[in-house]
C-alpha cells in the first residue's frame, strides 16, 4: 500500500541522478538526492522521493526513473528517521571522530551532536563508522569529531542491516 507523506526509493538509470531529480521536482515531488562533499551522488543509482497526493503513477514515467523499490509488490517505505540521517550525513560529510573509539566491529549509536540517534558500525581504527540504509542495501562511512559521544549498542543489530 502506498501512503501519502511517506518516503520511497526510486532506482534510476546510471548517471541520470540530476535529470531524474529535476523531472520529479517538476512533477511536484519532494526529492532527496544526497551528494558527497565532492558533489557525487551519495547513493549512485537511487534517489528518495516523498509521495504526496495521487501522483504515484507519474514516478515511472519520469525520464531516468527505472522503478520504485518494491517488496512483495508493495513499495518499500523509508522511515523519516533514516531520511533525516541521510540528510545529516550528506550535509556534514567531512567530520572527524571522537576518542576513545569503541573496538572495530562494535555497533554504536551517536549520542550527541547533529548525528544524534544514528546507528552504525565501527569499521576501522581511524574511528570511522558505517551508517547503513537497509532498504537499498547501501552504506556510508562517516568520521566524527572529538566532541561526538558514541554509545556501544548492547543489542546485536547486525542482522537488521546486513549489506
Amino acid at each position: 500500500m502506498r501512503r501519502n507523506g511517506c518516503w520511497y526509493v526510486a532506482e534510476i538509470r546510471p548517471r541520470w541522478d540530476a535529470r531524474a531529480t529535476v523531472g520529479l521536482l517538476a512533477r511536484g515531488y519532494e526529492v532527496l538526492s544526497p551528494l558527497t562533499h565532492l558533489g557525487d551522488p551519495l547513493f549512485p543509482g537511487y534517489l528518495f522521493f516523498k509521495l504526496e497526493g495521487s501522483r504515484d503513477g507519474k514516478i515511472v514515467t519520469t525520464p531516468g526513473v527505472l522503478r520504485v523499490l518494491s517488496f512483495g509488490g508493495a513499495w518499500g517505505e523509508v522511515d523519516q528517521s533514516e531520511i533525516d540521517a541521510i540528510r545529516t550525513i550528506s550535509e556534514r560529510k567531512k567530520l572527524r571522530f571522537s576518542c576513545p573509539c569503541p573496538r572495530v566491529g562494535t555497533w554504536v549509536r551517536v549520542a550527541s551532536g547533529p548525528f544524534k540517534g544514528i546507528k552504525g558500525q565501527v569499521i576501522d581504527p581511524s574511528r570511522r563508522v558505517v551508517v547503513v540504509v537497509p532498504l537499498i542495501q547501501r552504506a556510508v562511512a562517516v568520521t566524527f569529531d572529538e566532541n561526538t559521544v558514541l554509545v556501544p549498542l548492547s543489542v546485536d543489530v547486525s542482522a537488521r542491516a546486513a549489506c
